[in-house]
């Protein structure tokens, strides 16, 4: 039990993570009136722009995205569908910075509190144990957040090893970036979360020279953002668009690059997971 827990009163929410997540699962009218705009801070501006809607339903994870305008510095996107829940993703002059989206239910406390360290180790515990990885060579998490019932989690996993079967071409590797959703809600155990344990943001078969020339940073602060009946647009203010660096990297809104927690590492470790790393600093030199 976490130390926090104790003399904690509960409030009833029996639906909370009904609540929460009912952009998923709602069968109600949706509008096409929404929008959302922010002004952009970045040293080159982006080529293109992204709002990307995802959408579970009865056959899995649908998407569609919206194309938005980029002039003076400033983002534009309309005709969202409304309600919604978007992540942006921009295209810049080498390479992509993506929203994911880390927002989490509430926790069922009066005050919430915040997911401790304990609990993280915990959580990246269990996914290094998970028998998912047994497909991958290499599996790192580039960033954790939720509190003290759940924690959402961006991991990316890369298969060198050829595998039979779906069209495979000698050479491919396989690559995914996946958002896993974890929680514990009797305060026991953590255990993936049963309806969506988790989903991929991109899932692609490409060559090793293509996984070297991978610039894509993800960033919480481009994601989940949630559009309703009451709120159809939303102005984000100030978004900061750091250029991507060498590799897959996550940052926090202030640009700064979440260290990387290798889970399934191959030999000899590839020092491009740290970003500050002599042979990453020489690449973003190049």
């Amino acid at each position: 039990m976490e130390p926090a827990m104790f003399n904690v009163k509960f409030k009833w929410r029996p639906c909370a993570l009904a609540a929460t997540f009912v952009w998923l699962t709602a069968a109600g009218p949706v509008m096409s009136a929404g929008m959302i705009e922010a002004e952009l801070k970045t040293k080159k501006p982006p080529v293109k722009a992204w709002a990307i809607h995802r959408k579970f339903t009865k056959t899995g994870l649908a998407f569609k995205s919206y194309v938005g305008r980029i002039k003076d510095g400033r983002l534009v996107v309309e005709g969202l569908a409304v309600p919604g829940r978007y992540d942006l993703k921009f295209q810049m002059e080498k390479g992509f910075i993506e929203g994911w989206d880390a927002a989490v239910p509430e926790s069922d406390y009066v005050e919430e509190q915040p997911l401790s360290d304990e609990s993280r180790q915990t959580v990246l515990k269990k996914m290094h144990h998970n028998s998912i990885l047994a497909y991958y060579d290499r599996a790192v998490v580039l960033d954790v957040q939720g509190n003290i019932q759940n924690a959402a989690v961006l991991v990316a996993f890369l298969r060198k090893r050829p595998f039979v079967g779906g069209g495979y071409k000698p050479g491919e590797w396989t690559w995914r970036v996946e958002r896993w959703h974890w929680e514990d809600p009797l305060e026991h155990t953590w255990t993936l979360n049963q309806e969506q344990p988790y989903y991929a943001l991109v899932r692609t078969r490409f060559y090793e020279k293509d996984f070297k020339a991978l610039h894509t940073t993800y960033a919480r602060h481009l994601g989940a953002i949630a559009l309703t009946d009451e709120r159809p647009s939303v102005d984000l203010g100030i978004l900061l668009l750091p250029a991507p660096k060498p590799g897959t990297h996550a940052i926090g809104p202030d640009g700064k690059t979440t260290k990387p927690i290798v889970i399934k590492p191959w030999q000899p470790p590839d020092p491009r997971d740290d970003p500050d790393s002599t042979e990453a600093k020489s690449e973003q030199g190049d």
